[in-house]
């Protein structure tokens, strides 16, 4: 399962009124992020909201998709029961225009190729 952020570049100013929060469902339908990628602006919150089973958001990078990157995000494994009302997230703001990668640790499953 991966997960791309590109970040747009923005203007001197960022005003909080502007800001989105986006949200992205971690591990509904099998390993994968939905959507696989947005386009997010400085300022704005990404919110990663876990599904049942037992997931995580761990930063990696481009040349190495599957592998966490030294000092990145990670979420930490959250595990969810099946029938629960209650689901962890997990969020973080967008501070940088550069492009982030994510993936799920759960047993080192990464699939897919960036291309």
């Amino acid at each position: 399962m991966r997960f791309a952020l590109a970040s747009a570049a923005l203007a001197t100013f960022v005003s909080l009124a502007s800001a989105e929060t986006h949200n992205v469902t971690v591990g509904s339908g099998g390993l994968v992020f939905n959507p696989s990628s947005i386009n997010a602006t400085v300022g704005d919150t990404v919110s990663f909201v876990f599904s049942p089973k037992n997931h995580t958001v761990t930063q990696s990078t481009f040349a190495a998709p599957c592998k966490a990157m030294s000092n990145g995000i990670d979420s930490d494994f959250q595990p969810v029961s099946a029938n629960t009302a209650l689901v962890p997230s997990y969020s973080i703001i967008v501070n940088a225009t550069t492009p982030l990668w994510f993936f799920c640790r759960q047993s080192g499953y990464c699939p897919f190729p960036l291309f």
